[in-house]
């Protein structure tokens, strides 16, 4: 006995595409820094979700917001190389508009927070 299916081609295509679809559009970039920006806040700005930051060696002066991204930053080469400085002007970190589990920062150094306002 033979079942005959009620689905076509174009059909089972289209349900692929339905459920698939909006998956494809999720491809992250890779921002490098000094590379493809200047400084690391600069990568922040421009990234979206799901983006990766990969910073080279080197001590960064700067202080640092997520923004509310979810974004994965790191070093290419570890924190005993690559270094944010906050020279004592505020929080090194910031992370205070809604970051989440996604928010991921790894493999860099922090120093010189001001002591008065977080790390």
């Amino acid at each position: 006995m033979s079942s005959k299916s009620n689905f076509t081609i174009p059909a089972v295509a289209a349900l692929c595409l339905y459920f698939v679809g909006p998956t494809l559009s999720a491809v992250a970039d890779i921002l490098h820094v000094p590379g493809d920006f200047p400084t690391i806040q600069a990568a922040i700005e421009n990234a979206v979700d799901m983006d990766e930051i990969v910073v080279a060696p080197a001590t960064y002066f700067e202080t640092i917001n997520f923004l509310g991204k979810a974004i994965w930053l790191h070093s290419s080469d570890g924190p005993e190389v690559t270094i944010i400085d906050a020279q004592q002007t505020g929080t090194v970190v910031t992370c205070d508009t809604g970051e989440g589990l996604d928010t991921v920062l790894g493999s860099v150094r922090k120093l010189n927070a001001n002591r008065g306002r977080g790390r």
